[in-house]
C-alpha cells in the first residue's frame, strides 16, 4: 500500500519508483502537496488494478511539467477526486488507457490545471454511475475540447446537502468551443449548477438535453443555472430536450423555460435539434 507515501515532502524535487512492481492496493494521495517534484519514474511492471482510490494522487504537484500515467489501471477506481488538482505546469496529460466505468467521484480532478491544453485525442469519459463532477475542469484556462458525451445516467439524490452538483465543473474554460453531455444524462436530482459554464467565452455549442431543472424549497437551480451562462457568447447554441409533463422528469422544466422566468431565453439560440 503506497497511499500518501511522500504525503507533504514540499521539498522533494525528484522520486524514482521503478524498483516498486508488482500488484498494489493503494495509491491514494502518494505525492499530495508535493509542490517541488519535478519528475516520477514509474516501473513498467507496476499494477494498479486492485486499486480503488486515486483521490489526491498528485495534489499540488504544480512544478510537475509531464507525469506518464499510461501504465495506471483505473478499472476499479471509485475516486479520482484531486486526483490532479494544482498541477498547473502540466500541459499535455494522456488518459486514453483510464476506465472511469466505475468512478462515482471525480470532483477538483482537473481543478486549477491551468497550463493543460489536452487529454490526449483518444480519451473519452464513459460510465453510468460517476456522481460528483464540481470543479472537474475548474480554471483548466487552456484546455481545448474534451470528450464527456459518454457519462450517462442519473444523477441522484435526496436533498440539498446529498444530491450532486455540477458547480464550476467547467469555469473559465475559455478555450473550449463546444461542451457535449449526453442526453441520457439526467440532472434532475442536481441542486447547484453555480458557475457550471461561467466564463466559456469561447463556448459555441452547448449541449445539454438532459439537463431539467427543479425548483427546490431552499435553494434554485434555475437561477443557479442562469448566472451559470454569464460569459458565454449570446451567439451560442444550446441544444436542449422539452420539458416532459410525465415519469422520472415529473415536476421537472427544461432549461429554457426555466430560465425564461429570470432572464430572456432568447439571449442564446436554442434549439431541439
Amino acid at each position: 500500500n503506497l497511499e500518501h507515501m511522500f504525503d507533504s515532502c514540499t521539498s522533494l524535487e525528484s522520486v524514482d519508483i521503478s524498483g516498486i512492481s508488482g500488484t498494489i492496493t493503494g495509491i491514494a494521495g502518494m505525492f499530495y502537496d508535493c509542490s517541488s517534484l519535478g519528475n516520477v519514474t514509474f516501473s513498467e511492471t507496476l499494477n494498479t488494478a486492485s486499486v480503488t482510490n486515486m483521490n489526491g494522487v498528485f495534489y499540488n504537484c504544480r512544478s510537475m511539467t509531464a507525469i506518464d500515467v499510461s501504465g495506471f489501471s483505473t478499472a476499479n477506481v471509485t475516486d479520482m477526486a484531486k486526483m490532479f488538482q494544482g498541477c498547473s505546469g502540466i500541459s499535455t496529460l494522456d488518459l486514453s488507457g483510464f476506465s472511469f466505468a466505475n468512478v462515482i467521484t471525480a470532483e477538483y480532478m482537473f481543478s486549477g490545471c491551468t497550463s493543460l491544453t489536452t487529454l490526449g485525442s483518444d480519451t473519452h469519459l464513459t460510465g453510468n454511475v460517476l456522481q460528483r463532477r464540481s470543479y472537474l475542469f475548474n480554471d483548466c484556462r487552456q484546455l481545448g475540447n474534451v470528450d464527456i458525451s459518454g457519462l450517462k445516467g442519473t444523477l441522484q439524490g435526496s436533498n440539498t446537502y446529498s444530491s450532486p452538483s455540477l458547480s464550476h465543473m467547467f469555469y473559465n474554460c475559455s478555450r473550449m468551443t463546444t461542451i457535449r453531455f449526453n442526453a441520457e444524462l439526467y440532472t434532475d436530482a442536481v441542486y447547484d449548477y453555480g458557475s457550471i459554464f461561467e466564463n466559456c467565452s469561447s463556448l459555441t455549442q452547448l449541449y445539454i438535453k438532459g439537463f431539467y431543472l427543479k425548483e427546490l424549497s431552499n435553494d434554485n437551480p434555475a437561477v443557479r443555472f442562469m448566472r451559470s451562462m454569464t460569459g458565454v457568447p449570446s451567439s451560442c447554441t444550446v441544444h436542449y430536450t422539452a420539458a416532459p409533463s410525465f415519469g422520472t422528469h415529473a415536476g421537472c422544466y427544461s432549461v429554457p423555460s426555466m430560465f425564461a422566468f429570470y432572464s430572456s431565453p432568447n439571449s442564446f439560440n436554442w434549439t431541439t435539434n
